[in-house]
Formats: C-alpha cells, sequence, structure tokens
C-alpha cells in the first residue's frame, strides 16, 4: 500500500481536480440565460440550421426568404428595411435569394453534424461553447505547464497554477456570459489557435527525436488551419509559426531528408484552405468572402471594407477603445464596467513593459529562442485589432476575446523568464508579486462576468444582482 501511494503524484491529482472546477465553474452558467440558452425557438440557432443544411446536401440554409427582401433594391441597408417594413433573418449573410451562415462552418462540421448524426437531434449553439471554452481552458493549463518544465522551474507550482487559473478566465470568461452564436464562433477560433499554439510548442522546444517533432507541429498546423473555418481574424494569429520555424531551424540540422518531412506541415493549410476558397467561392463566387459583405445587421455591410477602414482617426480611435478605454469604477455591484483590456486586466502589461523596458528579460527570451516570437505575438494584436476596426462599425466587448489568449500566453512566458538566473529570494519574491497579480485577475475577471450586458443572466434577471453580492460578500 505504501508503495502505491508513493507512486501517486497527488500534485497532479490536484492539478485535475482544480482544472475540472475552473471548466465547470465557467461552463454551468451558460444555461442561465433563456436569449442564450436554447430555450427560445429559432434564436441564435445559425450553426444547428447551417448542419442539417449540409445533411440535405446544399451550402444555403433552409429559411425562407420573404418576398419583400428579395425585392429591395439594396437589402442590405438597415433603413431600407425599415422603411418597407421588411420580415428577414438579423446576422443572416443573404445572397441572390438565399440566406448562408456568415459564422465559419468549421464547428458546423466539427461538432453540429456528429452530434445530430450520433444522437438524431441538433447541439444547442452554447453546448458547442461550452465543448470549445473546457477546451481552451485545459490547452491554456498544457500550454503553462510546459512552459514552466521547460525554461522556468523555479516558479512555485501554486504561483504557476494561480496565472494558469488567471489566464484561462481572462481568455474565456464572456462566453459564460453569452456563449451562444457569436461566442461559439469565437470559442471555436481560439480552441483551435491555442492547441496550435501548444502543438508549435512542443515540436520546436520540447526534445523529442524529429519525426514526432515534425508529427506535433503537422497538429499545430492542422488546428491553426481550421480556425480560419472558424473565425478568420483569429487566425491571424498563426504568423507565430514563422518565428517559431525559424528557432526550429536555428537549433536543428536540417539536410534534404528533413525537408522534405518538413514541406508536410504546409499540407494542413493548403488542403483546408483550398476547401475554404472553394466553399466561399460556391456561396459568394469570391474565394476570400465569408459573408461579412452580405451580412444583414444594423449597419450596411457594403460599407465596411480593409481599405476603407484604415482611417487614421478610425483606426485610433478602435485602439484606443481595445486597449485603453476606461470607465469608473463603482460603488455599486459589480463594481467594475467594460473598458479596455490593459484597463481591465493590467496584468497584461507585464508584456509590453519587459519587451520596451527590460534588457534583461529581452535577453533571456532571446538566449532562449522566443525573443523573435514574443514581438511577433504583439504584431499579431496589431494586425487582429486593425482588421476587427476596418471590418467593424465599432469594437464590441467580444471583439477583445481573440487576442486575450495570446497576450495570457505572452504574460505567462515573459512572467517566467523573471525567474531565470535569479537567487532563491528573488523567486520567493517574484511567487507573491504574480500570485496577489493573479487574485487581483480572477476576482476581476469574475466581477466582469456580472457585469449586466447584451441580455445576459444579470441584464435578463437584474434583480439577482443584490442576492450574488451577499452571497460574494456576505453584507448588503
Amino acid at each position: 500500500m505504501k508503495n502505491i501511494l508513493k507512486n501517486i503524484d497527488f500534485k497532479k491529482i490536484l492539478l485535475f481536480i482544480w482544472v475540472f472546477i475552473i471548466i465547470v465553474t465557467c461552463i454551468w452558467p451558460m444555461n442561465l440565460s433563456p436569449v442564450w440558452n436554447g430555450k427560445i425557438a429559432q434564436h441564435r440557432n445559425q450553426y444547428e440550421v447551417m448542419a442539417e443544411s449540409l445533411l440535405n446536401g446544399h451550402l444555403y440554409m433552409d429559411i425562407e426568404v420573404s418576398p419583400e427582401l428579395m425585392a429591395l433594391e439594396n437589402p442590405y441597408d438597415p433603413e431600407s428595411r425599415r422603411e418597407h417594413d421588411v420580415d428577414y433573418k438579423f446576422d443572416h449573410a443573404y445572397y441572390k435569394g438565399h440566406y448562408y451562415m456568415y459564422f465559419g462552418v468549421v464547428p458546423a462540421i466539427l461538432v453540429f453534424i456528429p452530434f445530430r448524426l450520433i444522437f438524431g437531434r441538433n447541439l444547442a449553439s452554447y453546448h458547442a461553447t461550452q465543448l470549445f471554452t473546457a477546451c481552451i481552458i485545459i490547452g491554456i493549463f498544457c500550454i503553462t505547464g510546459f512552459l514552466r518544465k521547460k525554461f522556468f522551474q523555479k516558479m512555485g507550482g501554486f504561483t504557476t497554477a494561480a496565472l494558469s487559473t488567471a489566464f484561462a478566465l481572462t481568455s474565456v470568461w464572456y462566453f459564460s456570459d453569452t456563449p451562444a452564436l457569436y461566442c461559439t464562433a469565437i470559442s471555436s477560433a481560439v480552441c483551435m489557435m491555442v492547441w496550435s499554439i501548444y502543438f508549435y510548442f512542443r515540436a520546436v522546444y520540447d526534445d523529442l527525436i524529429f519525426n514526432k517533432r515534425i508529427l506535433f507541429a503537422v497538429i499545430g498546423a492542422l488546428f491553426g488551419a481550421l480556425a480560419f473555418g472558424c473565425r478568420p481574424p483569429v487566425a491571424i494569429a498563426n504568423i507565430i509559426a514563422f518565428p517559431l520555424f525559424a528557432a526550429f531551424l536555428k537549433t536543428n540540422s536540417v539536410g534534404k531528408k528533413e525537408w522534405r518531412k518538413i514541406i508536410l506541415i504546409a499540407l494542413p493549410y493548403i488542403i483546408i484552405g483550398t476547401l475554404l476558397m472553394l466553399y466561399n467561392y460556391a456561396r459568394f463566387e469570391d474565394p476570400f468572402e465569408f459573408g461579412q459583405k452580405y451580412q444583414l445587421s444594423n449597419w450596411d455591410q457594403q460599407e465596411y471594407s480593409l481599405i476603407n477602414g484604415l482611417g487614421p482617426m478610425k483606426q485610433f480611435n478602435g485602439f484606443v477603445k481595445m486597449f485603453l478605454a476606461t470607465n469608473e469604477l463603482t460603488k455599486v455591484f459589480p463594481y467594475v464596467q467594460h473598458s479596455g483590456i490593459f484597463f481591465e486586466f493590467p496584468i497584461f502589461l507585464i508584456t509590453i513593459g519587459a519587451l520596451l523596458f527590460s534588457n534583461s528579460i529581452r535577453a533571456r527570451l532571446k538566449k532562449n529562442n522566443l525573443l523573435f516570437v514574443l514581438y511577433t505575438a504583439c504584431i499579431i494584436l496589431f494586425l487582429i485589432t486593425l482588421v476587427e476596426i476596418a471590418m467593424s462599425p465599432k469594437i464590441e466587448e467580444r471583439y477583445h476575446f481573440d487576442i486575450n489568449y495570446l497576450l495570457a500566453v505572452s504574460t505567462f512566458l515573459t512572467a517566467g523568464f523573471f525567474y531565470n538566473e535569479t537567487g532563491e529570494t528573488s523567486a520567493r519574491r517574484y511567487n507573491i508579486v504574480f500570485t496577489i497579480l493573479s487574485v487581483i485577475t480572477i476576482l476581476t475577471a469574475v466581477l466582469l462576468y456580472f457585469v449586466p450586458y447584451d441580455f445576459n443572466f444579470t441584464a435578463y434577471y437584474p434583480e439577482t444582482l443584490d442576492h450574488i453580492r451577499e452571497v460574494m460578500w456576505q453584507f448588503k
């Protein structure tokens, strides 16, 4: 019995239990608001309808289009639709007499169709978001666990768990609030990119035989390519593969035989990219059009394009809104409001501060072939934000989650290198500082969940706010 107990890794068991608790805590609230949990019939159900349509053998959605909509000269003009009192499906793409799904098709193929075939009924969208959210949380912990083991073992186990928890919550908390449709698209793409980054990290930095490195890189490429079919702006993060590939070439001797295997990494991008372009062309006669141009929304999407949206004032205001916007703290629970990313989670400034002002951190990152990776991550944040500002009428809170996970991974990586080449006293000091920052970040993410917004739980049932405050703080 003693020998059995000696072989049990209780730390890993506790970690598994902790991750399970986090997952349950994040996915259980997704059922609370009837606006998002599938209880309102034919509401937020585009993925379900798309899965049925694909099983019926066509790419358009099985939804009847009103004659009034088809008769409009410009059906994408919301003023024209209101003027003629036209019945239409909001946030659906409309093209030549058919409705199409504006959101990426990959979740419908990977999750909704298999569920329909196995169980004979449709999967509610928020259940898919629950699945993707759980996978994101597990992926974040896998990334942080690998990075700690490989690069900075002086970081304490408790601190690693605290930071991992904080960064998992900053990457998913909004999905718990409004889980169906929009967050199904975002969470699926983030899930793909989180696991893409994990397998790329393993392929480049783990001590593996060459063939296993290639296998992990191919899996990373597969996940990264699938992100394009979930939410294209998130998939811009695939650029991270280039500095990682450069780091791989720097530390490995590559001959003709190895190059033949390395080429395999490009295959997922080629295959999935070709299929997505064929899918887009079959729908909109344009291989690069995913449907945003034909989306029926509160704005005429024909007016938005990457080129038209690059105006300096729009970009400046958009970047301020995304990163630096501030909202006052209040005396009313939950005390916080939606703000810019750096105001909501100042912990993310660690990466920016270290890269700009710390020669020692930059030197440690460079020594481990990670400096270029971190700089590229910052460029990716800029590019994703630029595209979203250009292509959207305004920056929504949910857009933060296209990049929060990347900030989380980058911040953990940067924080870890504070420990390298330091003594035990400094390591203990860093453990305390990062643990405190993690607790503040976790608390902020929890409070942000309770902000009444977009028919989430607390907006739909405002009377619950007082009860929640009493439970959390034990005072009225």
